[in-house]
């Protein structure tokens, strides 16, 4: 975990590490196209770069 994940979901590391990301992530406006794509990139050890809509602590 970064700090600007951390800056973006308002949680910290601490309680971000060894949870599901798609929690975050997961609404309405976010298409399974879009989990696909970042669940790829970080499982593959890349960084992934973009935009998403989350849920903000």
């Amino acid at each position: 975990v970064n700090k600007t994940l951390e800056r973006v979901l308002g949680y910290q590391g601490k309680h971000i590490v060894g949870s599901s990301f798609t929690q975050y992530i997961q609404n309405d406006k976010n298409t399974d196209e879009v989990w696909e794509k970042i669940s790829a990139e970080i499982q593959n050890g890349k960084e992934w770069e973009g935009s998403f809509y989350c849920k903000r602590r």
